[in-house]
């Protein structure tokens, strides 16, 4: 069911909704499809919101609502959107000791396995973290599962650097210099 209501008060996990006398609460991961970082930002007490009632506890009293159900999902379009061999930029989104989450959109992130990163030497020397929260990256969707809702990705080169090597590889160039870097990569 769609409520509409009045925030009464915000907290770092969420906000509650006054619904005409029933307080429920809008966890902060129900707002948008994308992370919220500061939900300070997004709402001010008194502001009226639309959302849908997702669970209700009778026993303990408690609402809870999602404004995140509202929105189209993104998982649907997917597939289409994000075909096996397409490069994309994203961003990290989060580290982990297996790989780096990648936001390709609001509510669409991948996985880049560490064993992808380390096999690309553009990312990373030595001691220093391979990729960092934040950081753009360029990447190339190994494989999509839309009903585990996974996309597997591996660093890419980025749509500078394919047109770059491009001019170079141009066959139909008669020039009769030698380029040491057209002939490694035409050796491939």
């Amino acid at each position: 069911m769609v409520i509409t209501g009045s925030i009464t008060s915000i907290q770092s996990f969420g906000a509650f909704v006054d619904l005409g006398g029933v307080q429920a609460l809008l966890p902060v991961s129900e707002i948008s499809r994308s992370r919220v970082e500061d939900i300070q930002a997004l709402f001010a007490v008194g502001q009226e919101i639309q959302a849908s009632i997702i669970k209700i506890d009778w026993k303990n009293e408690r609402i809870s609502l999602s404004m995140k159900s509202l929105l189209a999902d993104p998982w649907e379009t997917a597939k289409g959107k994000y075909p096996e061999g397409s490069k994309h930029t994203g961003k990290v989104v989060r580290l982990a000791d297996f790989g780096a989450f990648v936001s390709l959109e609001p509510g669409i992130d991948g996985l880049m396995h560490s064993s992808e990163i380390s096999k690309a030497s553009s990312y990373g020397t030595g001691r220093e973290p391979a990729l960092k929260v934040g950081q753009t990256v360029s990447v190339e969707i190994l494989g999509v599962d839309q009903s585990a809702r996974r996309i597997s990705l591996k660093p890419a080169s980025s749509k500078e650097e394919d047109e770059t090597t491009a001019r170079y590889m141009d066959a139909s160039d008669d020039s009769t210099t030698y380029n040491p870097f057209a002939a490694l990569r035409k050796k491939k």
